[in-house]
């Protein structure tokens, strides 16, 4: 059974021309004054009149509507003019109270008991749930006496969530899946024990370790040896050299060879060149420092080294100071 809903302030509009009693399409003088209406519905001809029809209206097109004759009231030859609105009629009340009447559509009550695990659904069912009901206690969440069993219920692990046994060993080899933790005293053993294999080192400069767990500073001869050259300040060897005012020219440098005994022609660790200024004569170690910056390159040689300028070159003698790491 079908309800069709009202219309608000029941609008109404006449014929535009006569319909016969068998038409089952009418014009009316103004469609549009029935937009709004949900179709299919109803409309009612003469309904200022005794003897008015009630029809069904399944479309409007512009002013022609398609309907039904006679669903409430008999089928009627209608003169233009004619009056037609859609208005509450003895079929709208008929039809609501046949509808609250079908038993068929009213859900039943739900009989069985209401469901409490499973997997998640949206459900079929379409009887109704009684205010009173009661759903089953879950049991399979219930607590467990998990002391009877070390790993049966709840064993957390590397990847799962659950109970631990504690553990004040310091020496187990148990991995994530053995559900074990240490305890504070298990932690506070470990640290003791890992703060007493090295006590605080006050040795300075190069240390070497023991091989037992111990850490000393190293010693010249014992853990330090040298290619050659004289051993100080932890392994740096100072030579001295310098650049005199003589100058010749190669590869478009202006160069400039000093002999300087004992370097090697290379180093894993390359030379620090240094001017060696007087400290006590400004201007003099201004005017070093003014030709030392004239030096671009300087690069060692067996027992020599070579200065090398992109530009002019220094016209004063330039004392210098090699540093290298053997």
């Amino acid at each position: 059974m079908a309800l069709y809903t009202a219309q608000t302030n029941s609008p109404s509009t006449t014929l535009a021309s006569a319909a016969a009693s068998s038409a089952t399409s009418i014009t009316l003088a103004n469609g549009s004054i029935f937009a709004n209406l949900d179709l299919p519905n109803y409309l009612t001809l003469g309904y200022t009149q005794a003897n008015s029809e009630t029809v069904l209206v399944t479309a409007i097109n512009g002013n022609v509507a398609t309907v039904t004759r006679g669903v409430d009231g008999t089928a009627t030859d209608w003169a233009i003019d004619t009056p037609v609105a859609r208005v509450f009629t003895a079929k709208d009340w008929n039809d609501m109270i046949d509808e609250k009447a079908d038993a068929s559509a009213v859900p039943s009550a739900y009989t069985s008991t209401p469901a409490m695990n499973g997997t998640g659904s949206a459900g079929t069912g379409t009887a109704y749930a009684r205010g009173n009901h009661v759903h089953p206690t879950d049991t399979s969440r219930a607590p467990t006496d998990h002391a009877t069993s070390a790993t049966t219920y709840g064993k957390g692990t590397g990847t799962n969530y659950g109970h631990l046994k504690l553990s004040d060993s310091t020496s187990s080899t148990s991995s994530t899946s053995g559900g074990i933790a240490a305890t504070p005293s298990a932690v506070k053993s470990a640290y003791d024990l890992a703060n007493g294999r090295q006590a605080q080192i006050t040795a300075t400069g190069l240390l070497v370790g023991a091989g037992s767990g111990t850490v000393n500073a190293a010693t010249i001869g014992s853990n330090l040896t040298l290619d050659n050259g004289t051993l100080s300040s932890a392994g740096l060897t100072s030579y001295t050299a310098t650049l005199t005012t003589t100058w010749g020219t190669s590869g478009g440098y202006k160069t400039q060879t000093v002999t300087v005994s004992g370097l090697k022609a290379s180093y894993n660790i390359p030379p620090i060149v240094d001017v060696n200024l007087s400290g006590t004569d400004a201007s003099a170690d201004a005017a070093l420092l003014e030709a030392w910056a004239l030096v671009g390159l300087v690069e060692t040689g067996a027992n020599s080294i070579t200065a090398k300028c992109t530009g002019d070159a220094p016209s004063v003698q330039i004392p210098i100071t090699i540093m290298v790491w053997e």
